[in-house]
């Protein structure tokens, strides 16, 4: 089963927004595989959906400690991923999990011979950083035994860590201008816009990361991932900065999932929403938007109303529509 210890070395090195594309992938794989230990190596590459969302196009890997034919086998899951594949694992559904946690049991065979066939793997444990209007990212852990469905204690710290994943990825598509600015120990040192208001709730967050990266905190991967969240309420994110001085700083970036929407809907409900047309549970969604379970399921309530949907099905299933004409992954 996977590990999680040096979880949160691998969740520092993410936010390093300045490195290219492909040697940050490679030192994200290289710290994520010294986390979870692999029989069988590390597998990263970038992916973007087709305008009709029936295929994927990869561009650009990184393999650490793989196979030999691991770029074959990024050409082979190009190529032979099935549309149902795509929806499933690619566009929506669980963001951290082997074969028989996220690909419709039907079709677990099949992604399992096309490991086997190209690096003799039998399964493989993936993380996805899905990201609209930009490069979506995987992460694949090469496992040379196929693994059973996994318990959700086990999942908790990979999907959290995916969730750092997907925000810092974002931030490197598009970083916006820094919000407010913090010292190590909380102080605010100046802010506009939204932050101004905000700025008690992000001054907590500082002090939750800062909890989180020091020795105490590292004890565990889990309690600092708890601490430490990839988005706070929904719309920033934290990251270090430093003067020409050494000095140190925690700066807040915007970084809100959600797109223009025509539907009316808040930047708070439109971000819910995307993540919920893609299958996640109200705590998962909570995580990665740094809001409470239970704020959550008031946002999944207003939109019920406001597109008058009975169920929570009938709501998941008209959102996938929408983002499905959105035509992003």
């Amino acid at each position: 089963m996977p590990g999680s210890d040096g979880l949160l070395e691998a969740v520092e090195l993410v936010y390093d927004l300045e490195a290219p594309s492909v040697a940050w992938l490679q030192a994200v794989c290289r710290a994520a595989e010294r986390a979870f230990r692999p029989s069988l190596g590390t597998l990263g590459y970038f992916y973007e959906a087709t305008p009709a969302r029936d295929r994927i196009v990869l561009s650009d890997w990184a393999v650490e400690r793989g196979p030999e034919r691991s770029v074959e086998l990024v050409r082979a899951l190009e190529a032979s991923a099935p549309p149902v594949v795509v929806q499933n694992a690619y566009l929506k559904g669980n963001t951290a999990g082997f074969i028989a946690d996220g690909i419709p049991r039907p079709l677990q065979p099949l992604g399992r011979a096309v490991y086997r066939e190209q690096v003799g793997a039998s399964d493989a444990f993936y993380l996805m950083a899905r990201v609209t209007r930009s490069r979506s990212v995987c992460v694949a852990f090469l496992e040379r035994d196929a693994q059973p469905q996994s318990r959700e204690r086990v999942l908790r710290p990979w999907k959290r860590f995916a969730a750092h994943l997907t925000a810092a990825q974002r931030l490197r598509a598009q970083l916006g201008e820094v919000q407010a600015r913090f010292t190590p120990d909380g102080r605010l040192v100046d802010a506009v816009d939204g932050a101004v208001s905000a700025r008690a709730v992000l001054r907590e967050a500082v002090r939750r990361r800062e909890t989180a990266r020091t020795r105490r905190g590292r004890r565990s991967s889990e309690e600092a991932l708890e601490l430490w969240r990839g988005l706070v309420a929904g719309r920033w994110s934290l990251v270090d900065s430093y003067e020409s001085d050494g000095r140190r700083y925690i700066v807040a970036h915007e970084n809100e999932p959600g797109v223009e929407d025509p539907r009316q809907l808040s930047p708070r409900e439109q971000a819910v929403a995307k993540l919920l047309a893609r299958g996640l549970a109200n705590k998962t969604i909570g995580f990665e938007l740094g809001l409470g379970t239970s704020t959550v399921g008031e946002i999944v309530s207003r939109l019920r109303k406001k597109l008058a949907v009975e169920s929570r099905a009938e709501l998941v299933a008209l959102l996938a529509r929408f983002e499905g004409r959105d035509g992003a992954a």
